[in-house]
């Protein structure tokens, strides 16, 4: 993320976060604005919309912009890609939601109660099948990238027990926090391994078709 590295670099008076931890670069988000607009001037010439674009590159929502907001946001940005691309073949209509960007993730999250249910069901047939978890999201996780999509979740989960397209969309949303779309090992594990306040065992499967 050299583009983190020059911003923080620019300037010695500003509140940028430099460490020797490259990674831990943090930018504030007034910051990320003014360099981008010196940078990109062509391509944004609305203030209001160039401000818009920094906020959604901001993941987290903690005012700074640093090399993993960049990397979830380019994720997410490669998926609305392949789903407009898709919606075209299909001669489908686009839909957006406020921020004028295409849906393409689930946005309704399960309950806590629904998604600690969810979540018994899904650990009782890995469990059962002999497969930890990092070996699931590793075989979840089809292109290999670190993270998964809805749609390699979904996959992903077939393999293993029934669950209706509602419960695995409502789950992954309930996973995905900060709601960009992609989901992280350590965020999928961090959901697995939590504590649900019972004992997974003796387990009767529920395809949970709400």
């Amino acid at each position: 993320m050299k583009f983190i590295k020059s911003i923080a670099g620019a300037s010695e008076s500003d509140n940028s976060q430099k460490t020797s931890n490259f990674s831990d670069y943090k930018v504030p988000l007034r910051r990320f604005y003014e360099f981008t607009r010196r940078t990109f001037k062509r391509s944004f010439k609305n203030p209001k919309s160039l401000f818009h674009f920094c906020n959604l590159v901001d993941i987290d929502q903690d005012g700074f912009v640093d090399p993993y907001d960049l990397e979830y946001f380019l994720k997410r940005h490669d998926y609305i890609q392949m789903d407009q691309e898709k919606q075209e073949e299909e001669d489908q209509p686009r839909v957006f939601v406020k921020q004028q960007l295409p849906i393409v993730t689930p946005q309704l999250a399960l309950t806590e109660d629904k998604a600690n249910d969810v979540l018994r069901h899904i650990r009782s047939a890995l469990d059962t099948q002999g497969v930890t978890y990092s070996e699931a999201f590793r075989l979840m996780d089809v292109n290999q990238d670190g993270f998964l999509s809805i749609d390699e979740f979904s996959g992903g989960v077939d393999k293993y027990l029934t669950l209706s397209d509602s419960a695995k969309r409502g789950f992954f949303a309930y996973m995905d926090k900060i709601k960009i779309g992609i989901i992280d090992q350590a965020q999928f594990l961090f959901v697995m391994k939590k504590s649900v306040g019972q004992k997974d065992k003796r387990i009767q499967y529920d395809s949970f078709a709400w």
